[in-house]
């Protein structure tokens, strides 16, 4: 009995262990070998000599201007040669894609196209930027207003012809016209001056051998709103003395035509309150410095109106 039970006992332990031994994980297979990928890119050089050298880290891989496959991706020393002359730098080339570079034996260097592009374009974004900020900063023009039927009208009708006398004392008197092309035509002018003149010591312009005339005359038309066109003559004249009158040294005459109707307007010295007359639809008026021929009609729908003439 006690035999039968330790055969038993022997026989469940080597049970066991079997079990144990079948458990037990299966060894792992042997990892296999990673394969190592290489990635390429290419590389052409722009040069003006075609028969300058490129080296890739010291290595002879062709000729400029040509373009040198299968390079390895990463950082590479890139030169070029050319005779007694090397350009070189260091560059990046990516996979799959072409580095483009510039040799300027002339300057020294090896640049990047796609930079100098870059640098070029950035520039102009900053130029046209610059010029936006201060086109910003200019002030706006003022607009325009539009001018009504009747203030047009003024503009053109208003003044129509206008004289200014400068260098009066002297022996040659200067006269300027100012006519509105748009409403004068036919413009002629002319001026004479007979005599011989001297200075005394206080500086008086008189005459030395006469008659002593200085005279300008204009002759045009003027043509108003409606068509109708009146000719017109004006004549300044100035007569310098041998001597002090009592009314002073010489005299002067305005004389303006229209259409043969004439008007005389006479002044020693028209440094005094500027004269004027009126001549059908017109009026003069003459002082020291201008003689101004304006429309009567139009003067009066100025001041009727409360307004005021211009200078």
């Amino acid at each position: 009995m006690r035999l039968r039970r330790l055969v038993v006992a022997v026989f469940l332990l080597m049970l066991c262990g079997t079990a144990v031994r079948a458990e037990e994980p299966a060894a792992a297979p042997p990892a296999e070998e990673e394969f190592l990928i290489v990635k390429y890119g290419s590389i052409t050089i722009k040069a003006a000599q075609p028969e300058a050298k490129v080296y890739i880290d010291e290595t002879y891989k062709g000729l400029a201007n040509t373009v040198i496959e299968n390079v390895v991706a990463g950082e590479h020393v890139v030169s070029c040669v050319l005779e007694d002359k090397t350009v070189t730098g260091t560059f990046v080339i990516k996979k799959n894609e072409t580095l483009k570079l510039e040799a300027r034996f002339n300057e020294g260097k090896m640049v990047s196209i796609a930079e100098q592009e870059s640098a070029v374009a950035k520039k102009k974004k900053e130029q046209e930027a610059a010029a936006k900020k201060q086109e910003k900063k200019k002030p706006e023009e003022p607009k325009k207003v539009e001018k009504s039927p009747a203030d047009e009208r003024k503009d053109l009708h208003l003044n129509i012809f206008k004289l200014v006398f400068t260098n009066r004392e002297n022996q040659e008197v200067t006269v300027t016209a100012h006519a509105n092309p748009k409403v004068i035509s036919g413009y002629a002018e002319s001026k004479g001056q007979t005599g011989k003149y001297y200075r005394t010591k206080s500086g008086l312009l008189l005459c030395e051998a006469g008659p002593c005339v200085q005279e300008w005359t204009s002759k045009f038309f003027y043509t108003d709103e409606n068509g109708k066109r009146d000719a017109f003559m004006i004549t300044w004249k100035q007569t310098v003395f041998s001597g002090m009158t009592p009314s002073g040294t010489s005299s002067r005459e305005f004389t303006w035509c229209l259409s043969g109707e004439c008007r005389k307007m006479t002044a020693a010295d028209t440094a005094k309150a500027p004269d004027s007359q009126n001549m059908g639809t017109y009026t003069t008026t003459w002082s020291k410095e201008t003689a101004v021929i304006r429309r009567a009609d139009i003067v009066k729908e100025i001041l009727d109106a409360g307004g005021t003439l211009p200078e």
